[in-house]
């Protein structure tokens, strides 16, 4: 099969495994443009697994092969479903943050004060950054520079 990968049409799962794909012989089109395909194969799991199953075109599939071939859907299927899942909550995660440091700018931003500012935006990032470690490393990747660890300041400010 390694041999023949680049006749391969792939769909993978988010994490990168291989989950379903299609190998087609010869990968050349003709003059129209047209794949005149000898052998079509279909296969689903990942290369080497017990579960890997391949299909032939026009070649008799058994009953155990289709309910592999299911089971390898099912699994594509919740993979993908998990992947969106993950990225929704990344989303309401970080509109969450801003919220937080909106609610911050919206109570205090309008203080007097430069040193209350500071503060404010101070506070702004930690909202933003969700937790100490986050703001920690943050605020030393803006403090570092050509001379250091400590080539800029940062100011915390002072609480109204």
């Amino acid at each position: 099969m390694n041999s023949k990968r680049e006749n391969m049409v792939q769909i993978t799962l988010p994490d990168g495994r291989r989950g379903l794909w299609l190998l087609c012989e010869p990968p050349i089109p003709d003059e129209g443009g047209v794949f005149p395909f000898t052998s079509v194969l279909l296969c689903a799991g990942r290369e080497g697994d017990d579960a890997e199953v391949m299909f032939k075109l026009g070649e008799v599939v058994t009953d155990k092969q289709l309910h592999d071939l299911a089971d390898v859907a099912l699994t594509l299927r919740f993979a993908f479903e998990q992947a969106e899942e993950d990225v929704q909550n990344r989303k309401d995660a970080a509109s969450r943050h801003v919220e937080k440091a909106l609610k911050v700018a919206h109570q205090y931003g309008g203080i007097d004060g430069a040193h209350h500012k500071t503060w404010v935006i101070d506070q702004m990032v930690r909202a933003l950054c969700d937790d100490p470690e986050t703001y920690e490393r943050w605020v030393a990747e803006r403090k570092a520079g050509e001379d250091g660890p400590e080539t800029y300041e940062w100011d915390e400010g002072i609480a109204p």
